[in-house]
This record gives C-alpha cells, structure tokens and sequence, in this order.
C-alpha cells in the first residue's frame, strides 16, 4: 500500500473517530428547555430592506409568552431603502414595548449590523440582550428559554438552533446545510470545543456585554457574532452554552439563487478568518473527506471506497438524524440523498470562494 493509499486511509479513520466523538457527545445528555427565570429582557433587531420577511419576525416576537413587562424589543433600521420603516412604525404602534430607531450614521470605525447593535444596546436597559435578524421567526418560547438558560452565573452568551426551510429544493437543501451546521456546533460544545454563536438566535449577559466593552469597542468585523464569542469566550472567562431544544428554536428564510448562496459563504468564510487552530484543524480535516473518497477509488481496491462512502453517508445521516430528531424535523431527511451532492459542490465551492478576490457584497453594501 502505497503513501498516498495510506494518506486515504488515515483521514477516513481520523474522520470516523471525530464523528464517533460528536455523536457521543451529543446523545449522552438531552437538553432540556430551562425554566423560566423573569429577568428583564432586551431584544435587539437590526434590520436593512427587510420588507420581505419583517412583519413575520415582529409578529413572532409579539407571540413570545414572556411576560410583556419585562420585554423590551428594539427595531434599528439600518437606513432602509424599501419599506421596512413602515411596515415596523405601523406595526408598533399600539405595542409600547417594541421602539423603532432609524440609525443612520455609524460609530467610528463601525458598519452594518455591527454599527446598529452597538448602538441599538444603548437604549437597551434589559440584564440580557437578546439578538435575532429581522428575517428570522422564534419560538414563543425563545424569550423564557434563554433567559432560563443563564442561571449559571459564568454563562455570557448562549445560543439556540436556526433554521432554514423554503419550497423550492435549493432551500431545503440549504435547510439541511443549515442543520448540519447546528448539530455540528453543539457537537462542538458538547465536547468543549465551542466554535461560534449564531447571530440570528443568541443572548448576550449584560454584565459580559460590558466587560468587554461592547461592539463599540470591537474592530469591525462582517461576522459580528463570532467576533463578539471569540472575545467572550476564546479570549475571556465567561462561559458559553447552546441549548438544542424547538423551544429555542427560529426560523430563516433562505437566500435566493446562486448568487445569494455565493454572497453568504464568502461573506462567513472572509468574517471568521480568526478561528482558532484546532477548529480549522476539524475543518481542513472534513474538507480532506472528499478527495480521499475519490482518491480511494484509484489506490485502493473498490471495497475499501465502498466503505468511505458508506462510512461518510452513515456518520452524516446519523448526525442529520440526531437534529431532526431533537428539533421535531424529521420529515426533512427525505432530502438527504440530494443534499449528499449539495455537500459535493459546497466542498468544491468552498475553497474557491476563499481565494477569490474582490470585496464581500451583503445588504446592498460592499465590505
């Protein structure tokens, strides 16, 4: 057996044991939706021409069992082109808990939803900070059960599952990327190798917010999430922890169209540069999958690729399964054999959108 046929079979096994790890530690401990603790709550939304999908996200908010007192809801328009100011204005206006800000100029150094959350938790007066997008759909139970999640008084910033379904296959593909995604992330913090928050379904600790300053005090970065839970917890002592219950659940819309698609994981992959080694380890590692299948295929007898792809086939589904399982999804494993070959092009995708030059074009701006 020659090295590279070594090489194959070395990846494939470190991959086995890797997936192994994760579903270990994913179905050793169930979580369960925290009970509620009444803090007082402040929802930050920061939305640009959002016409499309924001009614939706304020009616889901105006949903939430969280008791109306205690809830803050703050809507920044982040110079809205379309009719997001009004669809918010008109919706809110019986509703004194929800306030709507047009932020228009930006902090220094600052863009995007960067720039309005910063500016937006300054009119936040709540002991957590509740962050969601103005696409997204939570639970009625998403307050409650993120304030339910921070009795650990180390906790700075907790996280629940996003995710992503349409009627077109292009968005249930992306729908099943995106649970991939989630499952993979508490995989992540399950065995104490947590990667990132998502920014469309996450709280902050006040207290934790302002020991670091806040996103005021943070360089600029087109993934404001993972640049605040790299300074929380990569570099400082609070704690971090993803709740994978529907009870903290939301829903996005997917993008549209390749180019969409495109736009969203340059973006991701130019934002998240500063992951740590060992997490880009896990990454190149996974990426390496692929061509040690196919490499298989000329180096080694065809049972062994057989079982690589068996194997790959198997530790995905079983992941899948775990997600769609906990989070009440499982009729959306009847896409699984065409996301197979969606993983197939994201993996030929993926590098060449990080060597690509050009700058990042997201919500009508250039990064």
């Amino acid at each position: 057996m020659g090295v590279l046929a070594v090489a194959c079979v070395a990846i494939m096994a470190l991959f086995a044991g890797v997936v192994a790890t994760y579903l270990v530690a994913l179905w050793r401990k169930r979580d369960l939706l925290p009970p509620a603790r009444h803090l007082r709550l402040s929802v930050l939304v920061a939305a640009r021409d959002e016409e499309n999908g924001i009614l939706a996200c304020l009616q889901a908010l105006h949903r939430l069992s969280y008791p109306t007192p205690q809830l803050q809801i703050l809507i920044g328009d982040d110079d809205s082109s379309d009719q997001t100011a009004r669809i918010v204005q008109d919706f809110i206006r019986d509703k004194p808990h929800f306030q709507y800000h047009h932020i228009s100029q930006p902090l220094p150094g600052l863009r995007g939803k960067q720039n309005v959350l910063a500016q937006l938790s300054a009119f936040a007066d709540g002991d957590l900070l509740l962050i969601t997008d103005a696409d997204i759909e939570v639970h009625p139970d998403w307050a409650a059960g993120m304030a339910g999640a921070f009795a650990d008084a180390r906790t700075g910033i907790v996280c629940g599952p996003t995710l992503v379904w349409g009627n077109s296959l292009f968005a249930r593909l992306q729908g099943l990327d995106w649970l991939m995604g989630q499952v993979l992330a508490r995989a992540h913090a399950g065995v104490g190798i947590p990667i990132s928050a998502v920014g469309n379904n996450m709280a902050v600790r006040r207290t934790a917010y302002e020991s670091i300053g806040g996103y005021a005090s943070l360089p600029f970065n087109i993934i404001e999430d993972f640049l605040l839970f790299h300074a929380l917890v990569e570099k400082g002592p609070w704690k971090y922890k993803m709740v994978f219950h529907p009870g903290l659940s939301a829903e996005s819309l997917p993008v549209e169209g390749l180019q969409g698609w495109f736009r969203q994981r340059k973006r991701w992959f130019r934002g998240a540069r500063g992951l740590a080694w060992y997490n880009l380890l896990l990454i190149f590692l996974n990426a390496l999958v692929i061509p040690a299948i196919v490499a298989s295929a000329f180096l080694l007898p065809w049972p062994w690729t057989a079982a690589f792809v068996g194997a790959k086939l198997l530790a995905d589904f079983l992941l899948l399964l775990y997600g769609a399982l906990r989070l009440g999804r499982l009729s959306r494993l009847w896409y699984f054999v065409p996301y197979e070959l969606y993983y197939v092009f994201s993996m030929i995708a993926t590098p060449i959108l990080m060597v690509l030059p050009g700058r990042v074009v997201w919500k009508g701006r250039k990064y």
